[in-house]
């Protein structure tokens, strides 16, 4: 393991001096673009939820595993950092390692992590902790007016109504729903109804990994967050309206943390008198008024990008983090996972950063004596860096076991994210022996079949408006 060096952003008080997040992190790539629009305050028609705003801290990991026998050349990880926003105020970020800083087409930051080569065995590592206060909005149309109020410049416009490989706007399917969507409709909330209506009865949700472009989406029936954003800004960027997704990480409140490995992206349109409004009909099946997300933010969210997919983004079609190496056929794994919190106390937080220097400086046999003085912490504010040791092969079953004793089922995704991760059967078998203890079931150290198992015992995350009682 390479040391971290740890380095504290102050956005806000960098804000305060009129500095952007894309002052922070220094350099562009491809032309310069301003922060996201709307980035420092909200307009006028937009409302906060009553209820929402909520103060949180997130971490978020990214790992790259030379699983092989072999170095691993060239690994590299992209990776965004919470972008500055109305629906956010980030009060602290800290940014683990040294990774270059960039800035992507829409003003967002994204962190760079490279090495020349990963031994076999060896893990890399990028991770950022947010500490942030976070809101909900939702839009008064009766304040919506066609004067330039809010108005995009002509690049950004140009920016948000162009084409891409997953939107496909001369595709027929996409001409023929476009037409649906906007027949008998006036105005652009008029449009933008008719889209939202389409999508949300066309689609059902399926999370199946896959990515397909708007075309075969439509013509499915079905898709993930996604593919719903797809289909929505395709359909809105057709009828000339500029749209475009934010992605980030999702949160719960109300429970002592929340483990996010599926995460959630949705669409904003650009309304005249406005702005951009935010959309989202992916989970309305669930909800006592489909139309709740017409015009209201879903969450609580963190986001951390912005974009359409194509040409400009750092991450692809990613809108979280991207990784790769060179060697085609090395053998190496990657995942991701974030951690949403309530603000730990001081002294909580001084004792979890303490872990976390000495985390940095053990070495070989010192390693394992970590897991009893994470156990010794005992809040599961320790777990985004206990889970290191899931990815050692000396203290995997024992971390395991402390993950399990200070998280419990909450923690139980992440203790299935290490399986089959390195090249250790008799580790994998351990902490599937616990895994098989802790739940009752007897699946083995098949990460996907404890995935199947999680997915299916997991409710996805409530959210207001939800139908009570509903399975979602």
């Amino acid at each position: 393991m390479t040391s971290r060096r740890h380095a504290r952003l102050i956005p806000l008080l960098l804000a305060m001096a009129g500095l952007s997040m894309q002052a922070i992190v220094g350099g562009a790539a491809g032309p310069p673009a301003p922060p996201p629009d709307g980035a420092g305050a909200p307009p006028a028609a937009a409302q906060v939820v009553p209820g929402s705003e909520t103060r949180a801290v997130v971490v978020f990991v990214t790992r790259i595993i030379n699983s092989g026998q072999a170095p691993l050349r060239g690994p590299e990880i992209h990776l965004h950092a919470p972008i500055r926003s109305p629906h956010q105020d980030i009060a602290e970020l800290d940014v683990e390692g040294d990774p270059e800083r960039l800035t992507d087409r829409w003003g967002a930051p994204v962190l760079h992590y490279r090495r020349e080569q990963l031994s076999p065995g060896a893990v890399m590592v990028g991770r950022w902790t947010a500490w942030a206060a976070i809101r909900r909005f939702r839009w008064d149309w009766s304040r919506q007016d066609d004067s330039r109020h809010n108005a995009l410049p002509p690049e950004e416009r140009l920016l948000n109504l162009r084409d891409g490989k997953v939107l496909a706007l001369s595709d027929p399917v996409v001409g023929a729903a476009s037409e649906e969507a906007a027949r008998g409709k006036e105005g652009t909330r008029g449009v933008l109804d008719g889209v939202f209506g389409l999508v949300m009865d066309r689609l059902s949700y399926d999370r199946d990994g896959k990515w397909q472009p708007a075309p075969e989406v439509l013509t499915s029936g079905k898709g993930s967050c996604s593919e719903f954003t797809y289909c929505f800004i395709a359909l809105c960027r057709k009828s000339d309206i500029p749209a475009r997704y934010v992605g980030g990480i999702v949160g719960r409140t109300g429970v002592p943390f929340h483990l996010d490995k599926v995460f959630h992206r949705f669409p904003q349109a650009h309304v005249p008198g406005l702005g951009w409004v935010d959309f989202d009909p992916t989970r309305t099946d669930r909800a006592a008024n489909r139309r709740l997300y017409f015009g209201q933010t879903p969450g609580p969210m963190l986001l951390l990008s912005v974009g359409d997919g194509g040409d400009g983004s750092l991450t692809g079609a990613d809108y979280l983090e991207s990784h790769a190496w060179e060697d085609r056929r090395g053998r190496a794994a990657s995942l991701r996972q974030a951690w949403w919190f309530p603000p730990p106390s001081p002294a909580l937080r001084a004792r979890v950063e303490e872990f976390r220097r000495r985390l940095d400086a053990a070495q070989g046999e010192q390693r394992p004596g970590l897991v009893g003085e994470a156990l010794a912490i005992g809040h599961p504010f320790v777990l985004p860096w206990l889970d290191d040791l899931l990815y050692e092969k000396g203290p995997r079953a024992e971390a395991a076991d402390a993950c399990l004793r200070i998280g419990g089922s909450a923690e139980l995704g992440a203790i299935v994210n290490c399986l089959e991760r390195l090249n250790d059967a008799d580790g994998d078998r351990r902490i599937a022996q616990l895994l098989e203890r802790f739940t009752g079931q007897q699946l083995g150290a098949s990460r996907a079949r404890w995935n199947e198992w999680l997915n299916a015992q997991t409710p996805r995350t409530p959210l207001p408006g939800d139908t009570p009682g509903q399975r979602p």
